[in-house]
């Protein structure tokens, strides 16, 4: 069986303290880790409308769009999201308490899973319904 999984809005939403923390855990430091640091931090935004133009904001989350740092921030951000699913060859409900600990990283790193756009891809002759405990998180 394997899992074909979305991030919804995948690093939009994601704030720059914990981006940060996730980058200094893979040992980048120093003139590096500043630098990136300062790059995310300090932008700001806003919207207009019809002529219409809201204030100014801070940008507190998300890495600008087209960037060049932006895979390679977003695959150190999501690198330890396997963490403690050595093998999918389980039988039963191991197969699930793994797919919980999938559903858990998402909320501990609020990078939520598009339901919609994740499938699931049975293959052999005994195929495990496991679409609606996706769905349903139980």
């Amino acid at each position: 069986m394997f899992f074909f999984l979305d991030l919804a809005k995948a690093f939009d939403k994601v704030p720059h303290t914990r981006s940060m923390n996730k980058v200094r855990a893979h040992g980048i430091h120093g003139l590096i880790s500043n630098w990136i640091e300062h790059w995310l931090k300090g932008r700001k935004q806003q919207v207009c409308i019809s002529g219409a133009e809201s204030s100014w904001v801070d940008v507190s989350s998300g890495v600008p769009q087209g960037s060049v740092l932006r895979p390679i921030l977003f695959l150190i951000f999501v690198n330890d999201m396997d963490r403690g699913i050595v093998n999918w060859i389980m039988m039963g409900y191991k197969r699930i308490y793994r797919l919980q600990r999938l559903l858990d990283w998402s909320r501990e790193w609020q990078m939520e899973f598009n339901i919609d756009k994740c499938k699931v891809m049975h293959i052999g002759r005994s195929n495990m319904n496991l679409v609606t405990i996706w769905k349903t998180g139980s």
